[in-house]
């Protein structure tokens, strides 16, 4: 209250997250959104929040939100981690709502961005064994392997 700004109001969000009051978190990263002169990278924490909750509708506007914000050259400051997230965050949210096609086409486009980490193989190689696609799985199994050999 004595310096209501995007930065202390984030701060709140993340001092409510890491003591697990996720709805409080929520509504501080609004507020921090809403003042903040450049709200693209807090819309997209607000959508990770709701993902925590299993609130994938509301994310997926914080997403559209977070993209409909960000500076046009932002993938070029950021070497793409904020469209990584993006990615992430939106395969998730589709997940959580069953669209598993979806959510693959957007896992697909996080393993594109970043193609030498290990992690977002993994989750698409999830993804396509929940749809039978056991080939796909296996090969996508297999690049997270070599991806993290390399590291």
């Amino acid at each position: 209250s004595l310096e209501s700004s995007d930065v202390t109001w984030a701060a709140l969000a993340n001092f409510y997250r890491t003591h697990g009051r996720t709805a409080e978190a929520i509504a501080a990263m609004r507020r921090a959104a809403a003042l903040s002169p450049r709200p693209f990278t807090l819309q997209s924490n607000l959508g990770y929040l709701y993902l925590r909750t299993n609130q994938p509708q509301d994310a997926l506007r914080a997403f559209d939100a977070a993209e409909h914000s960000a500076p046009a050259k932002v993938a070029a400051a950021d070497s793409g981690a904020f469209d990584f997230m993006l990615a992430q965050g939106r395969s998730v949210a589709w997940n959580q709502l069953g669209e598993v096609s979806r959510a693959i086409a957007f896992q697909e486009k996080a393993t594109q961005m970043q193609p030498d980490a290990p992690e977002p193989w993994r989750r698409l190689a999830k993804l396509y064994r929940s749809q039978g696609r056991n080939e796909d799985a296996l090969r996508a199994e297999l690049t997270a392997t070599a991806a993290e050999q390399k590291q």
